[in-house]
Parts: C-alpha cells; structure tokens; sequence
C-alpha cells in the first residue's frame, strides 16, 4: 500500500536529531527540504552520533513540541506515510514505532508534559489574531496545522522568542493582547 503511495524502498521515515543551542528554528517545517549535507553544516547531528545519511538526501526538520521537544529530520517516506494520515503527529508516530519494532531505542528527548488543550474555535480565535497582526496563517479553519504553526514562529520571530512555532498557554495570551492592541489602535 505505502509502495503504491511513493514509498520509496531503503530509504527511511526519518529521524530523532540533535540541534546545536543556537539553532534558528525559523528553518524547521515540511516545505523546507535541504540535503543531509546542508544540515549537518547547520550543527544539526543524529542522537547516534553517527552520519545523517547520504549527503544528498533531501529532508526536512521538524519540532512538534517545540525546542523543548524531540527533533526530527524526515525524509519523502514521512510524507507518503502523511498521504494516509495528515497529521504529523500521527506520521510521527507511526515513523518511530516501526523503528520501535525493528529494535531502535526510544526517543532521546521526550516532549514536554505540559501541554495546551486548545478548541478549534480557540484556533480560529488564534488564526484571525494573527492575521490581524498581519501575519498570515492561512484560513481561519481552527486547524492548527503547519500553516498556523508558520505563523506562530513568525510572531515568535518579532516579539524575540524562540522561533520554533510551538504554542503554549503564555503565547496565546500574548498573541491576543497584541491583537487586540491592534484593534483598539484602529478603534481609536
């Protein structure tokens, strides 16, 4: 079935990486593929220490818990398995399952345990916030999909925070106030 889908045949999932301190997050997401090669000359290193992979294999990183979180470098498979599921966690998990199955160890760095429940129209609230900041992330769906999480890094990037596009309760407070900074300075 994944073969039908594109799966290509020896090359992995992905997997769990190590980011140097100073990482510019602001790189991390799907649409951003650069080769292994590319990567590594950013610090990026596998937890193994081992290579990365073929130099010119193209794979893009993601932080779906943020920089204090796992990191992951996925390759075209991680999107096949997303052809089926769209949802990043779920390909994630799916990814280091299997890795689980064949032997691998468990994630090296686990997500953080506090986590933001958030209603779809919270998220909304959250996607016409920052289009009033005039920061596009996409339809306001109530999704919280790559393109809302773009859009959180983005702000993340003008008020000086870490730029890894993860959403927590402090930043959704922020991002309102500002937003609504904003509407009261129309009003006026």
């Amino acid at each position: 079935f994944l073969r039908q889908l594109g799966w290509v045949p020896g090359l992995n999932w992905g997997q769990e990486v190590r980011l140097p301190s100073s990482f510019d997050y602001s790189l991390a997401g799907r649409d951003q593929m650069m080769s292994y090669a590319e990567w590594q000359r950013l610090g990026v290193a596998a937890i193994s220490g081992a290579s990365l992979g073929p130099a010119e294999q193209k794979a893009a990183l993601l932080v779906p818990s943020g920089h204090q979180g796992p990191a992951f470098l996925v390759t075209q498979n991680f999107h096949v398995i997303m052809r089926w599921n769209r949802s990043e966690f779920y390909a994630l998990s799916v990814g280091h399952l299997a890795d689980r199955i064949a032997g691998a160890a468990r994630l090296h760095r686990m997500p953080p345990v506090e986590t933001i429940k958030i209603s779809r129209e919270q998220v909304r609230q959250l996607q016409r916030d920052l289009l009033a900041l005039g920061i596009d992330a996409g339809e306001a769906d109530g999704v919280l999909g790559s393109a809302t999480r773009k859009a959180i890094s983005r702000f993340q990037q003008r008020t000086q925070r870490i730029a890894d596009g993860h959403l927590d309760a402090a930043l959704l407070v922020a991002i309102r106030e500002a937003a609504n900074g904003v509407m009261q300075q129309m009003v006026e």
